[in-house]
């Protein structure tokens, strides 16, 4: 069978029964029980990845790719594919069977040479336990996971897993290359223009609980986390039905993908920068979320040490922008920080002379002397917006940022790309 490592989230072949687990990329120990499954049946062509690079929502450094230590197991023959799967059942979703003589001369075996098809996937639906999921699919069904065989040139298999707490709905999905196959850039560039700030250079994305990794094996994984730091993830179930259909849409060619309202709500497609004028810097904090959500679905709201509203931008240079209150009674806009995207560092100069002719000459701060690193402040009527080496932030001389500054700033930023 296929575990799951809760450390870096590498896929282990593991013998049934074994009650410890060492992963071979990261030498975490584990107990079985505490793994997810991936497969119930290690699939006849599974090879380890040789290199695995930990997926952000696991413990491991993601930054850091880990390599595979020992030698992958071969010659492995998958048995009983199609238990408690009728043969019908089976034809009606794809799966084409062959007879071959078993290693050693004795008798036949049954292989899988097909199996659920695009069509399959883009009719299925997530919102359902993991028995009723493999009966849609024809597929096979564990405690908390669903392994399902692929009529596909690019991947082998689907597994689709559930937390024990949640068994009505999966909480990820995981699509198995072929034997052979690498990440196709096509196919990279289809996943990652369709989500906001798009692919990082190692494959990543990940929205407010939601993430997807494209590795560059082949492999694609999504996944939600129903809790969040500020809370729990009130959307985490219309997430990941969202991400699914992105990805089955765009990797098997499929009729079926987000609407324009579920990707700027679960999957953190854009807003224009001046848009987000809209939001008045003197609504106090007590109903700042609740005003920011009524003017932008893709609001995410969190309270850790101040009240966080993160709305995602539709920016060459920019991922999101979040606006700050304090904790306490009557407080208005307090900071703004935009995060930004993997374009910036390239372009940060270019940024900061567009800026230079809407907004009039920076302050220019050294950081770093021996490096050259070097921040450039804006100065606004009643505050400055900063622009440094990785971030841009807007903050106010006095306790809260005014109706001008905001306004101008974002229609600077807008025009700035």
């Amino acid at each position: 069978m296929i575990l799951e490592c809760r450390h870096c989230g590498a896929p282990l072949d593991v013998k049934e029964g074994a009650a410890l687990t060492k992963c071979r990329y990261c030498g975490t120990v584990s107990q079985r029980q505490h793994m997810r499954t991936i497969a119930t049946v290690t699939p006849r062509d599974f090879s380890p990845p040789r290199q695995w690079a930990p997926p952000p929502q696991f413990p491991a450094d993601s930054s850091k790719p880990l390599t595979y230590h020992g030698a992958p197991r071969s010659g492995i023959v998958v048995l009983g594919l199609l238990v408690g799967v009728g043969v019908s059942a089976a034809m009606g979703a794809g799966v084409f069977l062959s007879l071959r003589k078993a290693p050693g001369g004795g008798g036949s075996v049954t292989t899988m040479l097909g199996g659920a098809t695009g069509e399959a996937l883009a009719r299925a639906s997530l919102e359902q336990t993991p028995a009723n999921l493999a009966k849609q699919l024809s597929g096979r069904a564990a405690e908390t996971s669903v392994y399902v065989p692929l009529s596909s040139d690019r991947f082998e298999y689907l597994s689709i897993s559930w937390d024990a707490k949640q068994p009505s709905h999966p909480t990820s999905f995981y699509f198995a290359p072929r034997k052979g196959k690498v990440a196709d850039e096509r196919l990279r560039a289809a996943l990652s223009g369709r989500l906001g700030g798009g692919l990082n250079e190692k494959g990543f994305w990940s929205w407010e609980g939601v993430h997807l990794n494209y590795q560059k094996e082949g492999a694609i994984s999504g996944s939600v986390t129903p809790e969040l730091s500020g809370g729990p993830n009130l959307h985490w179930k219309r997430q990941l039905q969202a991400l699914w259909k992105l990805v089955v849409g765009v990797a098997f060619n499929q009729p079926v993908a987000p609407t324009p309202d579920e990707s700027l709500e679960l999957l953190g497609a854009g807003y224009p920068v001046a848009k987000l004028v809209a939001i008045d810097p003197a609504t106090t904090v007590d109903n700042a979320a609740a005003s920011a959500r009524q003017k932008f679905k893709g609001a995410m709201a969190s309270t850790f040490i101040t009240l966080d509203v993160k709305i995602a931008v539709d920016h060459t240079l920019l991922r999101d922008v979040t606006m700050s209150w304090r904790n306490e009674k009557g407080a208005q806009m307090s900071s703004v920080h935009m995060s930004t995207t993997s374009a910036f560092a390239g372009r940060r100069e270019a940024f900061i002379g567009c800026l230079k002719g809407q907004l009039g000459a920076p302050e220019v701060h050294e950081r770093d002397y021996l490096k050259k690193l070097s921040d450039h402040r804006f100065p606004l009527a009643q505050g400055w917006l900063w622009v440094n080496e990785s971030a841009v932030s807007l903050n106010p001389r006095g306790n809260h940022i005014a109706a001008a500054d905001w306004s101008r700033a974002l229609n600077a930023i807008d025009r700035c790309r």
